[in-house]
């Protein structure tokens, strides 16, 4: 299955929207689950989607500028915007999650990134490239140019 999926992120009265994630998948998959009837644990097919939403360095530092890392309080609006088979058939003989299975369950995983070592690293590499940006515009002028003065002969 293909589908194409967004998510917004709110936060008091912030809120973030990242749009064009892709996922590639099967609906099928074998998983753990409890039977409040019996009160124990069983292995069963289920249809399920996975939703993979993979955001870069920079959005991660910004949404936890937002929500500093306060996950039990941020609101997530998933919006599927299109589910089609890989194989081209029709969407309407495939079994679905949400069409009318007598389960659904949402789970959510996330990876935090440390915004200390993040901005660390950023500053430090930003620094180390206008220091090596300076050397090179300064090596580059007639006061200082040892390139021209080993062509030359001189050192």
């Amino acid at each position: 299955m293909n589908i194409e999926s967004s998510v917004t992120l709110i936060y008091g009265n912030e809120s973030l929207r990242y749009d064009g994630f892709k996922s590639i998948q099967e609906n099928k998959k074998e998983m753990r689950l409890y039977d409040n009837s019996n009160g124990h644990w069983s292995d069963e097919c289920a249809n399920f989607l996975e939703l993979a939403f993979d955001f870069t360095g920079f959005e991660s530092l910004a949404i936890d500028d937002m929500n500093g890392g306060d996950w039990a309080n941020t609101t997530h609006l998933i919006e599927i915007k299109s589910i089609s088979r890989t194989d081209g058939a029709p969407i309407a003989d495939t079994p679905l999650p949400f069409a009318g299975d007598y389960l659904f369950a949402f789970y959510a995983e996330h990876q935090e990134i440390d915004p200390v070592q993040a901005g660390f690293i950023i500053k430090s590499l930003t620094t180390l490239l206008s220091a090596g940006t300076f050397l090179l515009a300064l090596a580059s002028t007639q006061y200082w140019n040892p390139v021209s003065k080993r062509v030359r002969g001189g050192f």
